[in-house]
C-alpha cells in the first residue's frame, strides 16, 4: 500500500542515476517482486494506492502499472494518471482517523474480470 497527498515517484531503469543514490516511492524491488508474484496462479499482484487529499483508494495491478508507466513522460504519477488506465476503486469508510476497507467486495470485483 502506498499513501500520498499528491503524486508518487517510481523506479524505472532510465531514471536510475548510477552515480548517486535515488529514492523512489515505488522501488525497483517492489516492482520486480510483484511481477514475479503475478506469474503464480490465483495471485493478484499490484499496488493499493491511497490518495489522502481526495480520500480515495485504488488498486492497480502490476500489469496495469507497467502499462501506465510506459506511456508516462514523467518520473511520477498522480490520481489523474491512474484514472486514465484500468483501475479498481476500493470502497472505504473513514472511521475517525483510520479507514475500513471492503476487501471482500474488492476481491470479488477483481476476480470477476
Amino acid at each position: 500500500m502506498k499513501s500520498t497527498l499528491g503524486s508518487l515517484t517510481y523506479w524505472k531503469e532510465e531514471f536510475e542515476n548510477k552515480k548517486s543514490k535515488s529514492t523512489f516511492n515505488i522501488k525497483k524491488n517492489q516492482i520486480l517482486g510483484l511481477e514475479k508474484a503475478s506469474k503464480h496462479k490465483r495471485i493478484i499482484a499490484g499496488f493499493v494506492l491511497n490518495f489522502r487529499k481526495v480520500n480515495q483508494t485504488y488498486f492497480l495491478s502490476i500489469e496495469q502499472f507497467n502499462e501506465m508507466i510506459k506511456t508516462l513522460n514523467k518520473k511520477s504519477f498522480n490520481l489523474d494518471d491512474i484514472l486514465q488506465v484500468k483501475h479498481h476503486l476500493i470502497e472505504q469508510e473513514l472511521k475517525r482517523t483510520k479507514y475500513k476497507y471492503d476487501i471482500n467486495k474488492f476481491i470479488k470485483d477483481v476476480q470477476n474480470e
